[in-house]
Parts: C-alpha cells; sequence; structure tokens
C-alpha cells in the first residue's frame, strides 16, 4: 500500500540550500511513501526560484510564486489550499530539520493513526545546536508561554505533519505568525498528539527571518489565543457554578466581618469552610465529578482537598502578610485574601479537568507532569510567603551573628551559610525574608539538580519532576528551604556533585567532572557532612578502576583538585587554628557511650515519613541484590545513600545521631525510588499507593496545617511546640522598658547575657534592639559560650550593670552567677507578644560586673 503525503517548503532567499534538501528529501524516500513537494516562495532575489523551476523537470516538485513577503503562515496556508493529498508536512528550506525526520513523522500518521505529529526540540531525546545564547533564551521563552495554552513541549516548532483539514481549520481561524501553536490551541477533544524528538541544527547559510516585527506578531497571536481560551474555559459550566458559590462565600465574609464584627482570622476561616462544603455538594452531584470519583476515589478525592488546603494556604498568608507587612483595614485584607483564594481555587479546578479529561490530545504522562508542577508551584510559593512571616529561630539568629562577624569557620561549622546570609542581607536587607532567601535559593536550586538526576536515571521528564517532587515533600527538605540552616547550600552543592558526577559517567569530559569536584568542594564549605560523599566517590572509583589501573584515570584527580578550590580560605583559616573546627566534628562526637539505635530509626523516619522510609528500604535491598544490573548510574547513586545509612547505624550503637545528618542520603536514595516506582509496574503496587498517599497528606499538613499553627493562636494543635522558636519579633519592647529602669536608677547603660549557649544571646542579638556589642553569652559567668567566647570582650563589660535572661526558671543558678556580680535581683518574669502569640521569658539583674579570668 502507498501512503501519499505532501511536503510544503515555504521560502525566501534560500539558493543555498533548496537544491539539496529537495534532492535527500528524495533520496531518503521509503518506497512505498509518495511524496509531492510545494514550493512556496515569497519573492525570493537570490536565485531560489530558478532552482526549483530546474527541479520541477526531475522531481514531483512544483512551486507557488507570491511576489512578495507575506509571512510564514500564510505560506502554509497557501500551499495546503494547493496539495490534494490528506496528509501535509510543513518544514523549513533552511536546512535546520533534518531530512530523516520527514519519514519518522509520516510513519505517526501513516502507522500510529496520528492526527499530528511534531517535531520536537524539547521533548525527551530533542536537541538543538548552534543557536547562540540570545536565541536559545527567546525560543526558551516563546515556549514557555505557549505550553501555558497547548501543553506540548515545542508548541512552536516549524517541523510538523498533521492532517490538510486541520491546517485549513486553523487558517480559517486565523492567520498568526506560528501556524502550529494555532492549530494545537483548536484541535477538537479527541484529537491524537505525538512529539518526535530531532536534532534541530542552526542554518548553516542565509540569514535568520526573525526580526522584531516577526516577534511582535508573535506576541499578539498568542494574547489572541489566550483571550479564547480563558473565554472558553469561563464558559464551562463547572466553573460558573463554582464562581456562584465563591460569590457566596464573599458575601459570608464581608457578613461575618461589617456585621457580626469576628476577627479577620476567623472571618476567612469560616468563610472559607462555608465555601468548601458548598463546593463538595456540587462537585459530588455534578456528573463529571461523580465518574471522576468513582474511577479512582482515593486519589481523586485526595487532589480535590489539597486544592482546597493550597487556595486556603495562600488565602491565610497573603492575610497575615496584609496585616504585618502593608498594615490595610480589615476588609481590604478580607477582600484581597478572598480574591487569592478565588484565583488559586479555579486554577487547581481547571487543572483537575483537565486531569479528568479523556481526551488523548496531550499523553497520560503530559497530564502527570501539569499535576507535578503545580505541586511544586503550589509549594515553593507557600515557602516563598512564609520566609517573612516566621520568627528567626534561634538557630538561624546564630548564623545571622556569624554572617555579621564573617570569617571561613566557626567553633563548630565552616561559614558556607554565613557567606549565603551576608549576600542575600546586602541585596534585601536584615529582615527575616532577607536572611533566609538564600535558603529558598538553595531549595530551588536542589529541586533542579534533583530533577536532573531523575530525568537521567529514568530517561524521562516525567521522572525527574516526580525526583523533585518527592524530594521536596521530605518533612526535612521541606524546612530546608525556609529555615537557613547549614543544610541548606550543603544540600545544593551536594545534588550539584551528585548530577554531575552522574552526568560524567555519560559523557566522559573533563569539565563535568571539574564541575562535580567543585560542588564537592562547596558542600565541604557549607557542612562537614559532606566528608561522607568524599568517601562515596572514592568507593566508586575503586569499584570500577580495580587495582593500580585507577592511578591511570584522570576523574579522580579532576575530582579532588577541582574541590580543593572552593575550600581554599577553610583550609588556610582552620590551618591557622589548629584545626579547632575539625577537631570539634570529628573528635568531639565520639565522646559519648549508650545505644541509641532506636532514636536512629525514628530520626530516618521522621526525616522520610513512615512509609518512603519502608520504600526506601525496599529499593536499597532489590537494587543491591542487582547490582550487577542495574547499570553506573544507579549504582553511584546507591554508593551515594547506603553506606552513610550503614555508617550511622553502626554510630548509632554508642552516640545519638542528629536529625539532619542522614538527609544527603535522599539526594541519592529519592531518584532511585522514583525509578523503582516508574519501572517496577505490577509490584508493590499497595506500597507505592499508600507512599503516595502520604505525600499528599504531608503536601497537606506543609501548605495549610504547619503555617496555620506557626503564624496564628492555635496552641493546642500538632507542632504547636515547634512555637516556642519563632516567638521572638518583640522582644525589644519588654528590654526597653528594664534598661530604662536600670539607666534611671544607676547612670549606665547595661548589658545583656543569655545564660544558655547561643539561643538568647543570639535572639536579642537580632531582635532585642540593642547594639550587638551588648549581647553576649554565658561566657560571662565562666561558662562555653561557643563563638561568643571569641567575640566578647569581657572586659569591656567591668562593673557594668546586667540583664541575665533565660528560656526556664530552672537554668538561673544564682549561687552560680554570685561571684560575677556585687549585687542580684529576684528572679522575674518577660513577656512577648507579637500580637499574634506570646511567650514567657525569666530574668534577673546584676550590678557591678567583675568577668571571670580568660578562657586556655
Amino acid at each position: 500500500m502507498t501512503h501519499a503525503a505532501t511536503i510544503l517548503i515555504p521560502t525566501l532567499n534560500e539558493a543555498g540550500t533548496i537544491d539539496g534538501l529537495i534532492r535527500s528529501i528524495f533520496a531518503d524516500k521509503p518506497e512505498h511513501y509518495d511524496y509531492r513537494i510545494i514550493v512556496i516562495d515569497d519573492g525570493s532575489t537570490d536565485g531560489t526560484i530558478d532552482l526549483v523551476r530546474d527541479l520541477e523537470a526531475h522531481f514531483p516538485v512544483s512551486l507557488i510564486e507570491r511576489g512578495r513577503k507575506l509571512g510564514l503562515s500564510s505560506a502554509v496556508l497557501d500551499g495546503a489550499r494547493a496539495a490534494q493529498t490528506e496528509w501535509v508536512l510543513v518544514m523549513d528550506a533552511d536546512g535546520s530539520h533534518p531530512v530523516a525526520g520527514v519519514k519518522q513523522l509520516l510513519a505517526a500518521h501513516f502507522e500510529q493513526g496520528l492526527d499530528c505529529a511534531i517535531g520536537s526540540r524539547y521533548c525527551d531525546g530533542g536537541l538543538i545546536t548552534g543557536w547562540p545564547l540570545k536565541r536559545r533564551l527567546l525560543s526558551g521563552f516563546g515556549t514557555w508561554m505557549s505550553r501555558s495554552i497547548t501543553p506540548v513541549h515545542d508548541p512552536l516548532s516549524g517541523f510538523f505533519s498533521c492532517r490538510r483539514e486541520l491546517v485549513l481549520d486553523a487558517g480559517r481561524r486565523s492567520d498568526g505568525y506560528k501556524i502550529l501553536f494555532e492549530i494545537l490551541a483548536n484541535l477538537p477533544e479527541k484529537s491524537r498528539v505525538k512529539e518526535i524528538p530531532i536534532h534541530f541544527t542552526d542554518r548553516q547559510r542565509g540569514t535568520s527571518k526573525i526580526s522584531a516585527r516577526v516577534q511582535l506578531l508573535f506576541f499578539l497571536q498568542f494574547f489572541r489565543l489566550l483571550k479564547s481560551e480563558l473565554v472558553r474555559i469561563v464558559r464551562q459550566p463547572y466553573l460558573r457554578q463554582l464562581g456562584w458559590l465563591f460569590g457566596l462565600e464573599v458575601g459570608v465574609a464581608l457578613l461575618l466581618y461589617c456585621v457580626g464584627h469576628l476577627p479577620v482570622r476567623l472571618t476567612s476561616a469560616v468563610s472559607f469552610f462555608f465555601f468548601s462544603i458548598l463546593v463538595f455538594l456540587v462537585t459530588c452531584a455534578d456528573r463529571d465529578y461523580h465518574s471522576f470519583f468513582s474511577q479512582r476515589r482515593w486519589l481523586n478525592f485526595s487532589i480535590l482537598t489539597l486544592i482546597w488546603a493550597f487556595s486556603f494556604h495562600f488565602m491565610i498568608e497573603a492575610m497575615l502578610y496584609c496585616l504585618i507587612v502593608i498594615d490595610k483595614p480589615g476588609i481590604v485584607i478580607v477582600l484581597i485574601a478572598l480574591a487569592i483564594q478565588g484565583l488559586v481555587f479555579f486554577k487547581g479546578c481547571i487543572v483537575i479537568k483537565l486531569l479528568m479529561s479523556k481526551s488523548s490530545t496531550w499523553g497520560r504522562e503530559v497530564r502527570q507532569t501539569s499535576l507535578m508542577i503545580m505541586l511544586l508551584l503550589s509549594v515553593f510559593l507557600g515557602k516563598l510567603f512564609i520566609l517573612g512571616l516566621i520568627d528567626l529561630a534561634p538557630q538561624e539568629a546564630l548564623h545571622w551573628n556569624r554572617a555579621m562577624h564573617l570569617a571561613p569557620a566557626y567553633v563548630d561549622h565552616p561559614g558556607g551559610v554565613a557567606v549565603l546570609i551576608r549576600s542575600t542581607t546586602a541585596i534585601l536587607g536584615h529582615g527575616e525574608f532577607g536572611v533566609r532567601f538564600g535558603s529558598f535559593v538553595c531549595g530551588l536550586i536542589t529541586m533542579l539538580f534533583m530533577y536532573r538526576i531523575g530525568k537521567l536515571l529514568t530517561g524521562k521528564r516525567f521522572g525527574g519532576y516526580l525526583s523533585a517532587f518527592f524530594i521536596n515533600l521530605l518533612p526535612f527538605f521541606w524546612g530546608n528551604g525556609i529555615l537557613v540552616f547549614p543544610d541548606a547550600p550543603l544540600m545544593a552543592a551536594w545534588s550539584g556533585a551528585v548530577y554531575f558526577f552522574s552526568k560524567a559517567l555519560s559523557t566522559d569530559k573533563d569539565r563535568t567532572w571539574i564541575a562535580a569536584g567543585f560542588f564537592l568542594g562547596l558542600a565541604m564549605f557549607s557542612k562537614y557532612t559532606a566528608i561522607f560523599l568524599y568517601g562515596s566517590i572514592g568507593l566508586f572509583f575503586l569499584l570500577h578502576y580495580p587495582g593500580l589501573g585507577l592511578l591511570r584515570k584522570r576523574p579522580p584527580y579532576l575530582v579532588i583538585l577541582a574541590s580543593i578550590f572552593p575550600m581554599l580560605p577553610l583550609i588556610m583559616f582552620e590551618m591557622g587554628q589548629n584545626w579547632s573546627t575539625f577537631r570539634y566534628q570529628f573528635i568531639r562526637r565520639m565522646d559519648h557511650a549508650f545505644w541509641a539505635f532506636p532514636d536512629y530509626l525514628i530520626v530516618l523516619i521522621g526525616e522520610a515519613s513512615p512509609f518512603i522510609f519502608v520504600l526506601g528500604i525496599i529499593v536499597c535491598y532489590l537494587y543491591l541484590v542487582r547490582w550487577r544490573k542495574i547499570g553506573p548510574h544507579a549504582q553511584w547513586l546507591l554508593l551515594t545513600s547506603v553506606p552513610i545509612l550503614l555508617l550511622f547505624a553502626v554510630y548509632s550503637q554508642w552516640n545519638r545521631v542528629k536529625y539532619s545528618w542522614t538527609s544527603p542520603a535522599f539526594i541519592g536514595l529519592v531518584p532511585l525510588i522514583v525509578h523503582f516506582i516508574m519501572d517496577e509496574k505490577g509490584r508493590f503496587i499497595r506500597l507505592k499507593r499508600l507512599n503516595l498517599g502520604t505525600l499528599l497528606f504531608l503536601l497537606a499538613i506543609y501548605t495549610f496545617l504547619l503555617p496555620l499553627v506557626l503564624t496564628m493562636q492555635l496552641n493546642y494543635w500538632p507542632f504547636s511546640n515547634l512555637k516556642k522558636d519563632v516567638i521572638w519579633s518583640h522582644l525589644d519592647r519588654p528590654l526597653e522598658r528594664i534598661e530604662r529602669e536600670i539607666v534611671a536608677e544607676t547612670k549606665q547603660i547595661p548589658f545583656i547575657i543569655g545564660l544558655d549557649k547561643y539561643y538568647l544571646a543570639s535572639e536579642v542579638s537580632y531582635y532585642g534592639g540593642v547594639e550587638r556589642s551588648r549581647v553576649t553569652s554565658r561566657n560571662a559567668i565562666g561558662l562555653d559560650g561557643l563563638t561568643w567566647n571569641k567575640w566578647s570582650i569581657l572586659e569591656h563589660y567591668r562593673g557594668l550593670p546586667a540583664i541575665l535572661l533565660a528560656q526556664k526558671r530552672k537554668d538561673i543558678d544564682p549561687d552560680a552567677i554570685k561571684p560575677f556580680f556585687d549585687r542580684l535581683t529576684g528572679i522575674e518574669t518577660l513577656r512577648i507578644d507579637d500580637g499574634f502569640q506570646s511567650r514567657t521569658i525569666y530574668y534577673l539583674i546584676g550590678y557591678d560586673y567583675t568577668p571571670p579570668p580568660p578562657r586556655h
């Protein structure tokens, strides 16, 4: 059976390529295919027309001369009108589209029955070479915009084939600049579309036709199609129902606030739950939603519940942001919060409609990827909202203090996190948002590398998105993108080292090994846990380059030498300090002697969630058993995770393993879990569902319950004990009152002592409203005060009064304090109230301070 198709080639001054292109197409034609080529010329002046006329005598080629430049889309439409076959294929004449792709695209129609086949530059396996950076950025931005209307990877491709009637139908609607974009935006619901990867190369001859006018035409086309899409969505019956319900919620909220005089937060909460109940009743009554629930009840109900949670979460965060930052009247806050909730909820419902769709236009993977992207955006937008709404925890305030006393290393950690905070606060200021923004950026970097690792291991973009989604839902990693601890830069650098090492296994290029080593050095500069990654790399090299053969290989030297460069300041500093930080971390940790293995298991379960913990054990066992069959990428990821977990299991026999020590192991373990889920189709299906349910439950907690508890007066909910570390922002008011009383009595300005290692000294330095030079830790009474041992010059405080603070009454020991003061007052309480929540700390006042002898 012979299959016929017409190839449409628009031209404008393509004399350097058109002859070779047409000859190559016919030379590569399969025997059972029948091609006819139509060249549509827009007034070439370089001899293109003469070349095509010469070819007409030897090949089934015809020429349409239009005389002047009328546009690419109109050229394709004129060619489609002249075509006599059911199928048409469009390609450029400049040689950028591979000739081998012609038969691949047409085979998709003739053998698979597709309605549209796209030669894609951006799907898995697609490649672009020869483009300058400006052209890549321009194409990437346009493609990203277009995906909001038509979710394929490359909706702006100029190399595609489809039914002739689809091209003509798009022409009747409009003659926009990108004809494929127009076709995809107006495809019938049951159309079948597939993307086929191509190697796109920049033109070798001639000049590009992309101009400012062409770019303007594309933007006009995009906004016209976007408007049509929004109109089509708004006309959907289910959205009109939700619109009426949302209007009811607005009315209830305003009624409660204006007439019932309820607080803003309670008003928003009551109106939201009223709205949720109505939405639930409507969706259950709706036939489409009913079938949606009955098919995959446990999953789909979770998705709808999460969308409610997202909308409520963003409403609360917007409301709190307005209350704290904008300081607008309450009714304005209610309206802003409701508007944001409505936008988020409607967007979620549109995604649900996409997931519900039985159309084969977009494959299952596209729908799943759309859901993953929505969930990831929700997670990171939630983190961005919450950065500036929660007070700094004591550990964060400690690292802020260290950033103000910048050094390559401190008592217990290298200076990576201090450099990060110093960088962000220099740009964004010293507010909570500025201090934490570096952690947020590190979380984004970690997510990007996890996507790359997952894609590299599974060979699919969906595997990358799923890896990024999983890692962000592990309890530790979610908080790691908000709170600024040394683990934030560690995870970003560690994931970068793991990714580039994985990539080097495929490419074996020197620059990739150097990149892996550079990120390894950054990880070591962030936290000394990175020493285990050196061990994983060494173990991998020993297994793959046995014996003395290792000494003759370049990669080990490249990785080690490249890792030293970011660590040079740290190494030079530690040499001058007699390696004090190394000794603190690696020798002091062995001082205890008790069995802590049960605690270790609790730490792992807390970092990963129970079901992910169980699935991780299964994956590690199965992949270790299949060691020789799983390939070098999976072997490398196993070596970055399993040895670390086993070493800490041994360590836990005589010492306690702290939360976050084992977290880097999940950088390698999560992509393996994703690979297992995608590869093992039939086995452990119930366990996989339980894990998905666990992740959705965790997402609901992170985006809904946890921010609510930490920022509102919900003192008896789960996680409410976490609030003890985040109620500091109004510490300056009671301290100023006490300070004024002391100054009035003694005519001297007091200094402040925190009676613990760093908690109170850190928080007073940040929130106390006093100069950092007037704050010190318990080193002032002869005890260990960590970095305050170096910062504080106690002789400066001799003879001054002091305010001594403690979080618990039992932490104040007057007998231990008396030797350093001439007189002490009794213990009193100091209340901190930020308007949302409150806490009490204890204090006493000492007069005429005498510092202890210098520590040696």
